[in-house]
């Protein structure tokens, strides 16, 4: 399992996207069994806001995030695809 720098000061890595990607199958299961369906991004969005308030302390605050080897590298090197692309 690797980490790697998505910025100056952050970091991700294999394990936590193991562990993400459980969570949210196991998500999608209780919306495919309530509402015959998998969930909108938006509500996974507000599942991960409602269990991680700031004042829990679960998170810490971050930088502005900024690419760098790793997920969607490739996307942000190409000037032509980065100029038109947009995270939903």
């Amino acid at each position: 399992m690797g980490w790697w720098k998505i910025s100056e000061n952050m970091v991700n890595g294999d394990e936590p996207a193991d562990i993400m990607i459980d969570a949210i199958e196991q998500i999608q299961k209780a919306y495919r069994e309530a509402f015959d369906r998998p969930p909108y991004k938006e509500e996974l969005e507000a599942v991960f806001e409602f269990c991680m308030p700031p004042s829990k302390g679960c998170v810490s605050s971050g930088e502005k995030m900024e690419h760098g080897p790793g997920i969607n590298w490739e996307i942000n090197q190409m000037k032509e695809k980065r100029d038109s692309w947009r995270w939903n």
